[in-house]
């Protein structure tokens, strides 16, 4: 995943907690998991874990669940025109 991240070649990153935006700036760097063309987090605190290594979030949904945050994320692709 840390190559990849660093290559750009990871479309979506969905975080759950701030212990794992942790784990992935230790193993690829907050510049690489910028990369990504979609940066989502489940929730506040997990957005503010991310913003703290500056790195933007794109995604947070209303609410800390999983189903929501995929509702988010098709809803994104789903207004964008190809």
């Amino acid at each position: 995943l840390a190559r990849r991240l660093a290559a750009g070649r990871v479309d979506v990153v969905t975080v759950f907690a701030p212990s794992q935006v942790e784990a992935l700036v230790a193993a690829a760097g907050a510049e690489a998991l910028a990369r990504a063309r979609l940066v989502c987090a489940i929730g506040a605190t997990t957005a503010a874990a991310l913003a703290a290594h500056a790195i933007r979030v794109d995604i947070v949904p209303s609410g800390p669940q999983a189903d929501l945050l995929a509702a988010e994320i098709v809803s994104h692709f789903s207004r964008r025109v190809p």
